[in-house]
Order: structure tokens, then sequence, then C-alpha cells
């Protein structure tokens, strides 16, 4: 996948995530957790990014162990990243609830579901 590919694919996913996002903000209860849901896209779009760049950059080494390592790492580097972010968030806002948590946990779905799509295409081609 070409970074061209990549970013136009990336752009139009986070549209698409934004748009849905949107309307389950209309929920009362996650309405007050909006700025929360925008910097997690956000966040999310600048781990794809970062991702791609590496698997990008291993990809040319045409070596398949690295491919298995960038994927291990990736996952690592998501789920340490957004124990920060959420604990980060919590700690300086102390939202009312724990409500917060389930946009972020829905992009979180929804970006590694884009992120296994973009990984597969990048080390199938």
């Amino acid at each position: 996948m070409k970074p061209s590919a990549f970013l136009l694919q990336l752009t139009g996913f986070s549209i698409v995530v934004a748009g849905i996002m949107f309307a389950f903000l209309q929920i009362p209860q996650v309405a007050d957790y909006r700025h929360f849901t925008w910097w997690t896209i956000g966040f999310f779009a600048f781990l794809c990014l970062l991702i791609y760049g590496m698997a990008w950059f291993v990809r040319q080494r045409k070596n398949h162990m690295l491919n298995f390592r960038v994927g291990i790492f990736s996952n690592f580097l998501k789920i340490i990243s957004s124990l920060i972010f959420v604990l980060f968030y919590y700690y300086q806002y102390q939202p009312a609830t724990h409500l917060f948590v389930l946009p972020f946990f829905l992009i979180y779905a929804l970006y590694t579901i884009f992120e296994l799509y973009f990984l597969t295409k990048l080390f199938n081609a």
C-alpha cells in the first residue's frame, strides 16, 4: 500500500469514525465527553500514522520476521499509550462517571480493525 493511498484511506476512515461518534454522542450519558472523544480520534489517527511508518520502513527490508515483530510491537504500543492516554484524562479532568471510556473503547475497536486491514495489505503486497 502506497503512502498516498494509506493517507487517503485513513482520512476517509477517520471521517466515517467521526460520523459514528457524532451519532453516538447524542446519548445523554456520554454527551459530556465530546472533547475526549475527538481527542481519542486524533490520538488513534496519529498512532495509525506511526504504525504505518514503522511497517512501511520494515517492509522495505523484506524480512517476514520483522513484519511479525512490527505487528506485536504495534499492539504493545497501542495498549500502553492508550492506558497512559486514559489515565492522563482521568486524573487531569476527573470525569463524574466512568462512562467516558465507552467512546474510547468503540474508537479503539474501530481503529484496531483499520490497523489490521492496512497492515495486512502492506505486508501481503
